[in-house]
Formats: C-alpha cells, sequence, structure tokens
C-alpha cells in the first residue's frame, strides 16, 4: 500500500505574506508563490484615477494587478480576476 498523500491546509489556514523588502509568499496549494517568492509592488491604475473607488492595485509578480479595499470591519481586501485575498478582522492593520 503506498502512503496517502498530505492533506493539503485547508482555506483558514492558508497565509498570505507581503513582506517589506517586497516579496510575496504563501502556502496555498499549487501557487507559484510557494515554490519561490514574487515580487510585489504599488501601482496606480491610470483607468481607474477618476473613478470613485481607489486607484491604487497591488501587482504580484507577473498576474493581474490586486485591487486593494477595505471592508466594514477595517480588514483588507486584495482582488483580481483571479484571486481574492483577505485577513480577518482581527488581524487588520491601520495603514
Amino acid at each position: 500500500r503506498r502512503p496517502e498523500a498530505p492533506t493539503p491546509p485547508r482555506p483558514a489556514e492558508w497565509e498570505c505574506v507581503f513582506t517589506a523588502d517586497s516579496m510575496f509568499v504563501s502556502n496555498v496549494p499549487h501557487a507559484p508563490s510557494t515554490r519561490r517568492p514574487l515580487k510585489w509592488s504599488w501601482v496606480v491604475d491610470s483607468a481607474c484615477e477618476a473613478a470613485d473607488d481607489a486607484a491604487t492595485r497591488v501587482v504580484v509578480g507577473p498576474y493581474p494587478p490586486l485591487k486593494v479595499s477595505r471592508r466594514e470591519d477595517w480588514s483588507w481586501v486584495l482582488e483580481n480576476q483571479f484571486v481574492r485575498i483577505t485577513n480577518p478582522p482581527s488581524t487588520a492593520l491601520l495603514l
């Protein structure tokens, strides 16, 4: 009998980290950032500058920009058409 493959962590245990030295790492199964750190940076999306919503985006590696927003509980949401990254309200940072 072959040993069973380890069970990947559940979504509540997944972690994404944006480091102060502009690297992004995660433990999300099959994500490129589990194999190697990816460079991240802030960008201003000129297409959104005139809009009422935030024009600031975060770019991670070669992937589409993540829109940055806040929820009513002041936790963060970063999302694009492929991914949604959030933090629990108890860990919300005030920047």
